[in-house]
């Protein structure tokens, strides 16, 4: 059985992502409007198939 996490400081602030939106490739936007509009999509190779994960 798994150990229950440990319990958040709700006062403390939480990490800020790592890039800026503006600062984030093309692909990784895309990813994130359609996340933003409820889809998970992943990048795929068009020619053998192959998903690529992260972009």
């Amino acid at each position: 059985m798994l150990d229950k996490p440990k319990r958040k400081n709700p006062v403390l602030r939480t990490r800020l992502p790592t890039l800026p939106p503006a600062a984030r490739s093309r692909v990784a936007l895309g990813l994130t409007a359609a996340a933003a509009l409820g889809r998970f999509e992943l990048q795929q190779c068009r020619d053998c198939g192959t998903v690529q994960y992260p972009p």
